[in-house]
């Protein structure tokens, strides 16, 4: 079981632990068995919440998302200050002591979690380094989804309330690291919604990396790696899929001919355009509209 702190939680709080046979049924459940939660909470404005645990003694993974506050966090020699919209990621065997503010104490939701296929989704947040403190911020739709993740526990340990509670966990490490904006300096930081707009508004036209590392405001490299980092894809593979996504989706609802969709695209040459379709897709343009669907 996970070392949970014995902080006496304020009103609003909540502590949920789940129990070993608990866990140990969504470890053996093909459903579950790649990531799942063993213990999730919610902290308001928690004075006096501190935690030490050795390398020896932390032996799940931990997230602890900060929405309001602050608080302080010692890890592999270094001492931090957690801030509102921070993300602290700390994996298995990593040693660390934290501590709310004592003036302006953090209110934070966490989660202790393992599974299989913990370190895939773990990949994102923590780009290869031993801990990580990211920034996803703070928003509705994270708030939401922290919220749900612990109103989905059952007092009852409910089979299938658990199995909720680990469809949650994964949406929520996917919601995280696509929110992500890491480091502090203007040029650092990484908004993959406005770059996705962005995206979408330019494809009718061939556009270059150099171009929306220049729109995101950051080093062409860097920006690359960042936005494989957050979303599993080159900038680049992404802008063609989301062209090629708007093809089917024109194919699907009008009549308009191949040749014409690939200039509303921006392709001068159809056949070019039927190549990169089909490379994406799997299937050329007009076996793709013949599909029977619905």
């Amino acid at each position: 079981m996970p070392l949970i702190s014995s902080w006496p939680s304020t009103a609003g709080s909540v502590r949920y632990v789940i129990p070993p046979f608990a866990v140990a049924a969504l470890a053996a459940d093909v459903r579950s068995r790649d990531l799942y939660p063993e213990a999730v909470g919610h902290y308001v404005t928690a004075a006096g919440h501190a935690m030490q645990r050795s390398p020896d003694e932390h032996e799940d993974h931990l997230l602890m998302h900060c929405l309001q506050g602050e608080g302080r966090l010692e890890v592999a020699g270094e001492q931090l200050v957690i801030r509102a919209g921070d993300l602290v990621v700390l994996p298995a065997g990593t040693g660390h002591v934290y501590a709310a503010d004592p003036v302006h104490p953090w209110t934070l939701y966490w989660v202790h979690l393992c599974g299989r296929a913990l370190s895939a989704f773990m990949r994102p947040l923590l780009a290869g380094e031993r801990f990580a403190v990211r920034h996803p911020g703070v928003s509705a739709v994270l708030s939401a989804e922290w919220q749900a993740l612990v109103e989905a526990r059952s007092p009852g340990y409910e089979p299938e309330r658990l199995q909720l509670m680990a469809a949650r966990l994964r949406l929520l490490l996917m919601l995280l690291a696509q929110s992500d904006q890491q480091g502090s300096g203007p040029r650092s930081r990484l908004d993959v919604a406005v770059m996705q707009e962005w995206m979408q508004a330019h494809l009718h036209e061939s556009v270059t990396l150099a171009q929306m590392a220049d729109v995101a405001g950051m080093e062409k490299f860097h920006f690359a790696r960042t936005f494989r980092r957050l979303t599993g894809q080159a900038p680049l593979a992404h802008f063609q899929h989301r062209r090629m996504a708007k093809a089917c989706e024109w194919l699907d609802g009008g009549e308009e001919q191949v040749n014409e969709i690939a200039l509303r695209l921006g392709y001068s040459d159809p056949h070019y355009f039927s190549r990169q379709f089909r490379q994406v897709i799997g299937m050329a343009p007009s076996a793709y509209r013949a599909l029977k669907r619905g």
